[in-house]
């Protein structure tokens, strides 16, 4: 797994795999009119993306980088934000359901800011995609030290993203 990880490495930056997950939740959008099921596969991909780019950043020397580290939650919250609230539009009348995706994005927005101010994020998630080469490496051990925060925010959005999954799968 490790090589298939390298290889795709060497092909794509870590930072482009994550930036293909906005269009792809847009494309996730547009599909949904056409095929629940379509919406929900392609929506899922992203989930599967979300694990990918991380797992090629750590396996491709130098390629972890603080901007990566930074891009990753900034398209999670983007895409989550953009999938929820379509499923608003379809939902409107549901109040339990609009207050619930509601309270979700606020929820990733608070955490977005925690993170810093939204400028400098803008800043560096331009730099992370647009010049992915000139970004600063995370140290191993850095990286290593915040595996909890990560391991909790990998967790919330697989299920955040399963939860929007199933609402495309649900339709109107």
């Amino acid at each position: 797994l490790n090589a298939v990880l390298q290889a795709i490495g060497k092909v794509l930056h870590p930072n482009h795999i994550t930036a293909i997950r906005v269009p792809l939740t847009v494309a996730a959008i547009g599909l949904d009119q056409v095929s629940h099921i379509a919406g929900a596969t392609t929506y899922a991909v992203t989930t599967l993306i979300d694990w990918l780019d991380g797992a090629v950043a750590r396996s491709t020397k130098g390629k972890e980088t603080r901007e990566g580290t930074l891009l990753d939650p900034f398209v999670d919250k983007v895409s989550n934000f953009m999938a929820l609230s379509y499923q608003i539009g379809f939902h409107i009348d549901d109040i339990a359901f609009t207050t619930a995706a509601l309270a979700s994005i606020l929820l990733n927005a608070v955490s977005q800011l925690q993170r810093g101010s939204l400028l400098r994020q803008a800043d560096d998630v331009r730099k992370g995609v647009l010049s992915p080469e000139s970004c600063e490496p995370v140290e191993t051990d850095a990286a290593v030290q915040n595996i909890k925060a990560n391991t909790f925010g990998k967790l919330k959005q697989m299920l955040e993203c399963g939860a929007i999954t199933g609402m495309f799968l649900l339709g109107e």
